[in-house]
């Protein structure tokens, strides 16, 4: 749920060979302090080999809706589509209007991105209380460490009807994601009630 810093993207962008493709993904931009302004969209223009891509999934909520979209110099779009596999993708037009009526939406947009804010504030201050070690997150999530819970945390919620993702390849951490206040709220009690066990 980090953010790597517009320049230091740059830099990073104008020290790969020209021919080499970069694919920024940028699909939880819409949540972060900085917004729009973090983004490197603008840059396709500067940089030929650039891509960065975007999706209605995450803040619009559309996620099974699979709609997505990239920007890209108009040169690399015209050698991709030299790759173009021979048949057409066709979105459903239920998909397309999805997407353009969330874009008109953005009032829509700055109430998930409060309400996320709120929720994680919730999550840090209970963390914090609990001397839980977690990453700051720009994102809809939060990860965090579960060292300081005894094992079973991740079975006990999902008894509990709460789901958070474990990670097998890196045992000792969790990822919560944003629910409503009151889904966070749920998720604070089992914990805090896990924690006392």
């Amino acid at each position: 749920g980090t953010m790597s810093e517009k320049d230091a993207l740059l830099d990073f962008c104008n020290s790969v060979s020209p021919n080499t493709i970069i694919f920024l993904d940028e699909a939880y931009m819409e949540f972060t302090d900085a917004g729009l302004k973090s983004s490197l969209a603008h840059e396709v223009f500067s940089l030929p080999n650039l891509i960065v891509a975007r999706t209605f999934s995450k803040i619009y909520g559309l996620a099974g809706l699979r709609v997505g979209y990239a920007y890209a110099h108009p040169d690399l779009i015209k050698k991709m589509k030299h790759y173009h596999i021979g048949f057409e993708i066709n979105m459903p037009i239920t998909s397309l209007h999805a997407a353009i009526a969330a874009i008109d939406d953005q009032e829509f947009v700055l109430e998930c991105k409060e309400k996320n804010r709120e929720v994680k504030k919730q999550i840090y201050q209970s963390f914090d209380q609990w001397n839980i070690k977690y990453l700051s997150s720009e994102t809809n999530f939060i990860y965090f460490e579960t060292k300081h819970f005894k094992p079973g945390l991740v079975d006990f919620l999902k008894q509990n009807q709460i789901l958070i993702r474990d990670y097998k390849d890196q045992p000792g951490y969790a990822r919560v994601s944003m629910g409503t206040s009151d889904q966070i709220d749920q998720f604070l009690s089992k914990s805090e009630q896990f924690l006392a066990l």
